[in-house]
């Protein structure tokens, strides 16, 4: 997968969250983020705007995630894979 499009995808599974957890503006989601956008760019790149490296890295910190994760990095997914698949063994 592109590198925007897995941004992308990611972006969209964090605001979803975000949104199941109760903050429904665009404002509240981008202070979550750390304000690092402001809600209009957050929308912007929600609806296919590019999100450049330097924001994805600040997601992947604001969310403790792996250098990488935003960007679909396969390295990554086998390491996060393998965390839970020790998580879940008996």
């Amino acid at each position: 997968m592109p590198t925007q499009a897995a941004r992308l995808a990611k972006l969209r599974a964090v605001i979803a969250v975000l949104e199941r957890e109760g903050m429904s503006s665009r404002k509240a989601q981008a202070r979550y983020l750390g304000n690092v956008v402001t809600p209009r760019r957050l929308q912007a790149m929600l609806d296919g705007g590019r999100i450049d490296a330097l924001f994805a890295a600040h997601v992947e910190h604001v969310l403790l995630k792996p250098r990488g994760w935003m960007s679909g990095d396969t390295e990554v997914r086998s390491r996060e894979q393998d965390i839970e698949d020790l998580s879940t063994a008996s």
